[in-house]
């Protein structure tokens, strides 16, 4: 990923990078969750807000978005996620079972 992006830092930090016309395929079979006690604190949060609804942009494998969504399970409510790669649901899905 770092040899990926470190040509691009220039375009990011001066007009910005337009991530409309970047090759998405570059991240079909990248895994990038977030860490365990971050997914951790992530539920923490969720649940001392007794957050029901929970909205998320970009699952991807759907690693990261256990946490948030066993969170707003405990609490009675749900998430809502999205991701503009169709062929990353499926195995989004597997994950969530």
């Amino acid at each position: 990923m770092l040899l990926h992006f470190l040509p691009k830092v220039f375009q990011f930090f001066g007009k910005g990078i337009d991530w409309t016309t970047e090759n998405e395929s570059f991240f079909d079979d990248k895994y990038i969750p977030i860490k365990p006690a971050q997914g951790t604190l992530l539920y923490m949060h969720a649940r001392a807000l007794n957050a029901k609804n929970i909205v998320e942009y970009g699952m991807s494998f759907g690693i990261s978005t256990i946490y948030p969504a066993k969170a707003a399970k405990d609490n009675g409510g749900k998430v809502i996620t999205t991701e503009s790669l169709a062929r990353k649901i499926k195995t989004a899905k597997q994950n969530f079972e």
